[in-house]
């Protein structure tokens, strides 16, 4: 059980990053915050969809804090973003 439900998210979560990183240099628009935001998101679905039915494996509980630590990093990021474009508006 644990190391299926190991392989499908592991298996999921690296062809969403593959991907994310083939699109963004095939469009030539590689920035280092959409890759976040990108890796973050696909982070967020592998998760749900590799939600184990019937016991859970250990490290499942622990990717909830490290989905919480993705989303501290966003706040920070969307703030950091946001107050430079407003110091650019104003200066």
């Amino acid at each position: 059980m644990s190391s299926a439900w190991a392989r499908k998210f592991g298996a999921f979560f690296v062809t969403w990053l593959s991907l994310t990183v083939a699109g963004m240099l095939f469009t030539d628009r590689w920035n280092p915050l959409m890759m976040f935001l990108f890796g973050y998101t696909g982070f967020l679905l592998a998760v749900e969809y590799s939600n184990p039915q019937g016991p859970r494996p250990t490290n499942h509980r622990r990717l909830r804090w490290i989905s919480m630590g993705g989303f501290v990093a966003f706040v920070y990021i969307s703030f950091s973003w946001g107050q430079s474009v407003l110091t650019t508006m104003t200066g």
